[in-house]
């Protein structure tokens, strides 16, 4: 179909046809035929031409539809008053020949006296209106093709660097001096700029001209002590810091200049193109929960004691991006951690009324109707990430998606809450941290601190309610509701969302939330029980099973909760239920610790042992040495007895070894008798036996010898004698 305005262009079938561009100025009613115009030249006026030829040579390709190569949009506010002024009255001459009198100036017979009077209205030369009205059929019909051609004006000249030098002089050297910026030195500029300016971290464009006339504008030598020194051109050789910073201005890159002296992570969080929007991968309500962990700026004290600073809370939440909707709100002092993140969790799926009335707030259901498990999960490259997180996906059903470092730009959402959050802190809440650092005339917030843990949750539940009925004019609706009269609230849009899109939940029971969010441990099943680390645990279906009898130890995953030593959990292989078993009494001195004090208390016994080896080490070589020194000895008296009597045999060394025992029993009881009595009495003298070390080594003294066999003679008649009286067998 042929319209007005269009532009068509004849396909050659002949080597030597001239390629012609024609537009469609006006449809004939009631009438097969069109005017048109050529585009090319000035002389040419409209022409009558078939539109069955045209349709016909359009549809067999030897007449192609073409895009119009005068169409160009122009903004009147660029427009300067001059060439406005020019067009305006160009524009009330096409008014008077097209619009009043089309037919007049369309017809050959009476298009000179029309354009006759024209000229004489106007006061223009034929020639001229002749010129405009070409210039509005050619150009596209309209008012902004009557505009000059300014746009052509001008030609980019290459400049001549050869002769002398161009510019204006500088006001304190010789007329003329320094030289051109020819491609060579441009390139000299880009490579320094590249590789010297972009990489610091300070920009310095004065070290980098200094740089650059040391590399490049130099020459280098050794002096006496053979050290390479730099000696500069002279300055009508050198291009001026001037003429350095013109061409670094005229080919500035931002980005590039950004980037190098920050990095990408840094340009990516600051000054990206925000082309995209948050809400264009969600479903609907639970599509995606963005998580993340803030510490609050203001400063706490204890509740026992609020003279006691404790410090500042870490602030855990969770938001919906498609409704903007807060659907889980942890506060506490554990830092960013697994922890903090698994508490935060479990409160995503805890109803909020129960959660709020456990604070001392009563609300109903529907006010905070949040107690769903998300199908994905954004967050940053911490607590969220590794084996804790990956049950996530498998247990839970939830997709994790773990943004780039330094990108907290990817969870905007809930980075702009805590921001809002933390401006509400800093003029309602006392201890509030005003700003980062402080100046010397700044009081100290943590001086003001009133707040306890408890007022500072109910603080953030109060913010979170307020926050989920607050409209939000940012918030971009779709077309379903602004239909329904839906308003930009978080609270509207999530009940909104639950109803026509359906919600995209993951619902599980609280027990099994709480148990996947558990971390896990490896335990030794041994006979004293399951142990952890030096601590030992039961459970009643370990004791009835016998797993503490088969005498072969395995491993066997338990849950724990980092907060509680005093029970672990044991997931039934069936996924439903669990076991619990708790710390056995031999453990007790771990009794209601935490898993951290616990470790803490292990490691420092560890420790102190490891330290004490050494001289654990100094007690047993003192104990070696004593018994070699008794062993050595005992050798000694040996080897002399064996020298000093008659070689006896094996059977005479073994034999009567009854009787010799009774002797020297009958000796160690005379030495270890008691004696009772007045401590005045004169007590009677026990003459020892000699020992046979003593009798070898008083050879010298024969006589004394000789009386010490008799006695021992006769004291073994003596003993033998009492024996019988008594009845005594021999031992």
């Amino acid at each position: 179909m042929i319209n007005i305005n269009a532009v068509i262009q004849n396909v050659p079938t002949e080597e030597k046809e001239p390629i012609q561009m024609k537009r469609i100025i006006w449809i004939i009613p009631d009438s097969e035929f069109v005017f048109a115009v050529t585009l090319k030249g000035e002389g040419m006026f409209p022409f009558i031409a078939s539109m069955d030829e045209i349709e016909i040579g359009i549809a067999t390709g030897t007449i192609l539809l073409i895009k119009d190569p005068y169409a160009r949009v122009i903004n009147d506010k660029d427009i300067s008053p001059q060439l406005k002024e020019a067009r305006d009255k160009k524009w009330e001459i096409v008014q008077f020949l097209w619009h009043d009198n089309k037919e007049l100036v369309l017809n050959r017979k009476t298009r000179k006296s029309i354009i006759r009077e024209a000229a004489t209205k106007f006061y223009l030369p034929k020639y001229e209106i002749d010129r405009i009205i070409k210039r509005f059929w050619q150009r596209g019909m309209n008012k902004n093709a009557l505009l000059a051609d300014y746009i052509n004006c001008g030609k980019k000249v290459e400049k001549n660097y050869s002769g002398k030098k161009l510019g204006r002089s500088r006001k304190y050297s010789e007329p003329r001096a320094g030289i051109n910026i020819d491609e060579n030195i441009k390139r000299i500029f880009r490579q320094v700029i590249d590789n010297h300016y972009r990489p610091m971290k300070k920009p310095n464009l004065s070290a980098t001209y200094k740089y650059m006339l040391e590399k490049h504008f130099s020459d280098h030598y050794k002096d006496q002590n053979g050290e390479i020194r730099a000696k500069i051109w002279s300055k009508d050789r050198l291009p001026s810091d001037n003429q350095f910073r013109y061409w670094h201005k005229k080919e500035f890159d931002f980005k590039k200049d950004y980037i190098g002296h920050y990095g990408e992570n840094a340009f990516n969080l600051h000054y990206r193109e925000l082309l995209g929007n948050s809400m264009a991968e969600t479903l609907g309500p639970g599509s995606i929960y963005q998580i993340d962990a803030t510490v609050a700026d203001v400063y706490l004290v204890n509740p026992i004691n609020p003279l006691k600073v404790i410090g500042r809370p870490v602030v855990y939440i969770v938001i919906d991006v498609f409704s903007r909707m807060v659907t889980g709100l942890y506060v506490g002092l554990e830092g960013p951690s697994w922890l903090g993140a698994m508490m935060v969790l479990d409160n995503v799926v805890e109803p909020k009324a129960q959660f709020c009335l456990e604070h001392g707030f009563e609300i109903a259901e529907e006010e905070w109707p949040c107690k769903y498990l998300p199908e994905r999960l954004v967050a940053d490259r911490g607590e969220l990430e590794g084996y804790n997180a990956d049950r996530l996906e498998s247990n839970l059903n939830i997709n994790m998606d773990n943004t780039p470092p330094y990108r907290g730009d990817l969870k905007a959402i809930v980075e702009r809450h805590f921001k809002t959050v933390n401006d509400r802190i800093k003029y309602t809440s006392p201890g509030a941290v005003q700003r980062e650092y402080r100046t010397r005339s700044d009081e100290d917030p943590r001086l003001k601190a009133e707040y306890t843990l408890d007022d500072f949750i109910k603080f953030m539940i109060i913010d979170v309610m307020w926050h989920n009925k607050h409209i939000n004019p940012t918030y971009t609706l779709s077309r379903g509701m602004l239909a329904d009269g839906i308003l930009p609230k978080p609270i509207d849009m999530w009940n909104w969302g639950v109803k026509n899109r359906k919600g995209r939940f993951n619902v599980y029971s609280r027990d099994f939330v709480r148990l996947t969010l558990l971390p896990i441990v490896k335990a030794n099943i041994t006979r004293a029980g399951i142990k952890i680390s030096d601590r030992y645990y039961s459970f009643d279906k370990a004791i009835s099973e016998g797993w503490f009898t088969t005498g072969k130890n395995k491993r066997t995953d338990f849950s724990y909760d980092p907060r509680d030593v005093n029970r672990i959990y044991l997931p039934h292989e069936t996924g439903e239920g669990f076991d619990v078993a708790n710390l056995l009494e031999k453990s007790n001195a771990y009794k209601d610790l935490t898993w951290e004090e616990a470790r803490f208390i292990h490691d420092s016994v560890s420790e102190d042992i490891d330290n004490a080896k050494r001289d654990d080490l100094q007690n047993d070589i003192d104990r070696d040495m004593a018994t070699q020194k008794i062993n050595t000895e005992a050798k000694k008296r040996m080897q002399k007895a064996k020298k000093s009597q008659p070689q006896l045999s094996k059977n005479q060394r073994i034999k009567g070894i009854g009787e010799n025992r009774n002797e020297e029993k009958e000796r160690i009881r005379e030495n270890e008798k008691f004696i009772l009595g007045d401590s005045e009495q004169k007590e009677g003298q026990i003459l020892p036996f000699k020992s046979m070390d003593t009798e070898l080594e008083d050879t010298s003294e024969t006589e004394s010898l000789g009386m010490n066999k008799a006695n021992n003679q006769l004291l073994d008649k003596l003993t033998k004698h009492r024996d019988q009286i008594f009845g005594k067998d021999e031992e």
